[in-house]
């Protein structure tokens, strides 16, 4: 069975910790690594293998958005799916034209994050 590399971006150490912890008995996925930061997240896509990226959008040194762009202008295979705690269409939107794969609310269950 593939087992599928995943990188956590988010700005808030709990919520990341929780994240971890909630996929860490999902089969098919490998948490690798996790970063508070844009800067610890460019260093990640540079040097490791990170098929799906969980993106939150605000960090406190770059924008999500520029995340994205750098994944699809380096012609990366990873999927980004954005965890954010915005809801509005707008946002969504964004993140969809720019390139991510999905979109999570910080308020959905294991069940609906891993579905995604």
């Amino acid at each position: 069975m593939k087992r599928y590399n995943v990188f956590i971006t988010e700005d808030h150490q709990l919520f990341a910790e929780g994240l971890k912890s909630m996929l860490h008995d999902v089969d098919i996925l490998q948490v690798v690594g996790s970063s508070t930061t844009g800067s610890g997240t460019y260093e990640a896509l540079r040097t490791m293998i990170i098929d799906i990226l969980l993106l939150d959008l605000n960090l406190p040194d770059t924008n999500g958005t520029e995340i994205i762009d750098f994944v699809k202008n380096n012609k990366m295979d990873t999927k980004i799916l954005i965890v954010s705690m915005y809801y509005e269409k707008s946002f969504i939107n964004l993140a969809r034209k720019r390139g991510a794969h999905g979109y999570v609310p910080k308020n959905v269950g294991k069940k609906q994050l891993v579905d995604t």
